[in-house]
């Protein structure tokens, strides 16, 4: 199994969607946008990539881009509604869910699924999401 991946925090630059223009933002808004923003940051790092959004009604694929315009992208859609769920995988490999709950604030991160990855580790994306601490960007 590969090691896992850390990136630097990032409290800046995060983009602002089209749903924030001219919004004043809560704190629990800017703390979710912040968690998920360097979620999608991990998980990258990790060679997981967004593949499509389930917003409830139908899923909204990703289109692949730079990491900064897909990241926003499924910000996008996050963010439109109450609760969604991403799905990621390595080019090639099997997806991974993530269940989002827009609202909880530091607890957006509401549950994932995993399963034995291509190579025949049974918890390697698991041990991913684990290394993530929402609470960083709090």
């Amino acid at each position: 199994m590969q090691p896992i991946v850390t990136v630097g925090k990032q409290f800046r630059g995060i983009p602002t969607l089209s749903s924030d223009v001219g919004v004043a933002l809560p704190i629990h808004c800017r703390i979710e946008r912040r968690i998920v923003w360097n979620l999608l940051a991990h998980l990258r790092a990790n060679g997981y990539l967004p593949r499509n959004v389930w917003d409830g009604e139908e899923r909204i694929k990703i289109e692949p881009s730079s990491p900064q315009v897909e990241a926003k992208d499924a910000m996008e859609v996050i963010f439109s509604v109450d609760e969604s769920v991403l799905r990621v995988a390595r080019p090639g490999g099997k997806r991974y869910s993530i269940a989002l709950v827009c609202g909880n604030g530091i607890d957006i991160i509401s549950d994932w699924s995993f399963t034995e990855d291509e190579e025949g580790n049974p918890d390697a994306f698991d041990k991913v999401m684990d290394a993530f601490d929402a609470h960083a960007f709090a």
